[in-house]
C-alpha cells in the first residue's frame, strides 16, 4: 500500500471521528496510533484531512447537489468521510483527480460496501466531469 493511500485512509478516519465526536482535528489527530506509518505518510494525511475540515461547509454543498435526493447527514458516515476527503483533495491538491477516485472507490471497498463504491464512483466521477473536465 502507498503511502499516500495510507495517508488517505488515516484521513478518512480523521474526518470519521471529526463527524461523531465534534472535536477540534488536532485533538482527534492526537489520539490517533501513528506509530506504524511514516513521518511523511503521517503529515500529508493531516493535511488532508486539515483542508476537509477547512472546506467541509462548501465540500458538503458539493456533495449535496451529486448525492440526488440524499442530504449529506443521511449518507453512511464512512461514504460521507470519502466523499469529504477525495473532494477536497481534488479541489485543493495537485494530485490527478483519476488517482484521488480509483483510491477512494479502493478504500470504500474495504471499509464500507460495494453498493457505497458504486454510490461514492457515481458522485465523485459526475463532479469531475462537471467541473474538471469541462475544458476538455
Amino acid at each position: 500500500m502507498s503511502k499516500r493511500a495510507n495517508s488517505r485512509k488515516m484521513a478518512m478516519r480523521m474526518i470519521y471521528q471529526h463527524d461523531i465526536r465534534n472535536q477540534e482535528l488536532t485533538s482527534i489527530f492526537e489520539d490517533l496510533d501513528k506509530s506504524q506509518y511514516a513521518e511523511e505518510t503521517v503529515d500529508w494525511a493531516f493535511k488532508l484531512a486539515e483542508t476537509t475540515v477547512n472546506h467541509i461547509d462548501s465540500i458538503d454543498e458539493i456533495i449535496a447537489k451529486y448525492s440526488i435526493d440524499w442530504a449529506p447527514d443521511r449518507l453512511n458516515r464512512i461514504d460521507r468521510a470519502l466523499l469529504r476527503i477525495g473532494i477536497a483533495e481534488i479541489n485543493h491538491t495537485d494530485t490527478p483527480f483519476q488517482v484521488v477516485i480509483n483510491e477512494i472507490i479502493e478504500i470504500s471497498k474495504i471499509y464500507s460496501t460495494e453498493e457505497s463504491a458504486k454510490f461514492i464512483n457515481g458522485i465523485l466521477d459526475k463532479y469531475v466531469k462537471d467541473t474538471c473536465l469541462q475544458d476538455s
